[in-house]
């Protein structure tokens, strides 16, 4: 009724302590009844009934910073590519586990938007593959370019002998061959 929801609300409503509601969500959820957030609200998982995943978007403002810009930018896009993203971008997209599900396609990893299915999901991977497409064939050509102008050049070494200069050596004598010579 009020969708996710956490310890504390549950044993309010039901004039109970948390201790006994805890066991009940906990006793809900072995027998997969309800289910459980990776994130936390203060210490506590939020709990949610299946197809009330929609409501989880009440977590956003406990997430960290780092993981809010990684949030919107997840939802914004639908689809990531993680080899696109900075590290602590990629970092954030495993920590936000309730709202960034992997996708793998073709040995590269993806993430999408956890409100979006999976066969959507790949549809917006190829998507985003045939836009990459042009762009590698063109950094190709320009490679095969590059490799075509570049001649090998011969380098002739020169030899130049140049006079040397003799400086007379300064030999330091000790005080005990200084008395010999004496």
């Amino acid at each position: 009724m009020r969708g996710p929801v956490i310890p504390v609300q549950i044993s309010k409503q039901i004039g109970s302590n948390i201790l006994f509601a805890g066991a009940v969500l906990s006793e809900l959820l072995a027998n997969g009844k309800i289910r459980i957030s990776h994130a936390k609200i203060g210490g506590s998982p939020v709990y949610y009934f299946p197809g009330q995943e929609s409501r989880l978007s009440i977590l956003y403002g406990h997430l960290h910073q780092r993981e809010k810009h990684v949030y919107d930018l997840l939802r914004q896009n639908k689809v990531l590519k993680d080899r696109a993203l900075q590290p602590v971008e990629r970092v954030a997209l495993r920590e936000i586990k309730d709202f960034a599900y992997p996708v793998q396609v073709n040995d590269e990893l993806f993430w999408r938007w956890y409100l979006i299915n999976e066969e959507e999901a790949k549809m917006l991977v190829n998507q985003l593959l045939e836009q990459e497409k042009p762009k590698q064939e063109i950094i190709e050509e320009k490679k095969l370019e590059v490799q075509q102008e570049i001649k090998p050049e011969i380098i002739k070494p020169e030899i130049q002998i140049q006079e040397q200069k003799l400086q007379p050596i300064l030999k330091i004598e000790t005080k005990k061959e200084v008395k010999e010579k004496l």
